[in-house]
């Protein structure tokens, strides 16, 4: 990168418009607005959550072309092992940008005494995956984008299981027939949260996030629909869930958040039910697509997935650097 030409430093608030579009150009897939980003990037800068913002612009306009970050994991909390990510607005790719921000991170990363740094590449973009092996990341997962056609899944041939759990004293429900202002149900859709969330495979440590921080982020959310946030029950605990979020920038397209059951209550198939539910939900509600995030490590996750019809898609490489001396 020519410093004469640009500039590195911190990342201001008022970049923030600037980014949603950097994103919206690399990864029009999912894009974000600035509303949106606005609210995650303050849940992710909640204590004790670590993060670290930097901005590359252009001298000559004041244009900010490219953002970098470090930032811890809100469920797999470790101060000593972070991720980066690094975004370049596609007009100023091929001028070593991308590189000097990678660059930037790990050094700020050992600065900071960090022992494990992650991060990622799609396998489309070769680039950046030059980077990771140059800068010697071991491969330690696969992740990709599913993406489901709601017209031409094949819920006819999923049972509806409502009668079966019925039989087992589990009633289907959602959190907007609970009540999603009422504090027990937040609890208790909290409580399982937590528990559903304790054996997701993973890079690290499970660490659960805060009441708090899983209120604002999927109870209060802007893309939060509490009539597509679907529950289980048994009496009055929360044993499954699985919730559908909307994209300001997609009306057309809902993404599939958080699917998980309580370990007690697994085997039972009614993980698979809450998601028949949510594509039934979609395609009355005249949505066009589904999109999701699935990883190499989570193939029972997958596998229910697969059987709903997702298609994968978008695949990206996550690597660990060792920065222990």
């Amino acid at each position: 990168m020519d410093r004469t030409c640009f500039l590195l430093r911190p990342f201001r608030d008022d970049d923030v418009e600037a980014f949603a579009r950097i994103g919206s150009l690399q990864f029009p897939e999912t894009p974000r607005t600035a509303d949106e980003i606005r609210h995650y990037r303050e849940l992710l800068g909640l204590p004790p959550q670590i993060r670290y913002e930097v901005a590359v612009e252009e001298r000559s306009s004041g244009r900010m072309v490219a953002e970098g970050e470090l930032g811890s994991s809100p469920h797999s909390f470790d101060p000593k092992r972070l991720w980066a990510y690094v975004t370049v607005d596609p007009e100023f790719e091929r001028l070593g940008i991308g590189r000097a921000l990678g660059d930037h991170l790990v050094h700020e990363a050992r600065r900071r005494e960090v022992r494990f740094l992650m991060a990622g590449a799609r396998l489309n973009h070769p680039r950046a995956l030059r980077f990771l092996q140059r800068s010697g990341f071991v491969e330690k997962r696969r992740t990709w984008r599913s993406v489901l056609e709601v017209a031409s899944a094949p819920l006819e041939s999923i049972p509806n299981r409502t009668d079966d759990l019925a039989r087992e004293d589990i009633e289907l429900t959602t959190l907007a027939e609970e009540g999603a202002d009422r504090p027990e149900v937040r609890d208790g859709v909290y409580r399982l949260s937590v528990e559903a969330s304790r054996d997701v495979p993973r890079v690290g440590v499970y660490t659960p996030v805060s009441r708090a921080s899983f209120v604002a982020a999927h109870l209060e959310g802007p893309g939060v629909l509490p009539d597509a946030f679907f529950l289980a029950k048994c009496g009055h605990e929360y044993l499954g869930l699985s919730n559908l979020e909307k994209l300001a920038a997609l009306p057309a397209t809902l993404i599939q958040a958080f699917t998980g059951t309580h370990p007690a209550w697994r085997r039972r198939g009614i993980a698979l039910e809450l998601k028949r539910r949510g594509v039934a939900y979609a395609r009355r509600q005249g949505f066009k697509s589904i999109q999701t995030f699935n990883d190499s490590l989570n193939e029972p996750m997958w596998s229910i997935n697969r059987r709903l019809g997702y298609q994968r898609q978008n695949e990206w490489l996550e690597g660990e650097l060792s920065l222990v001396p």
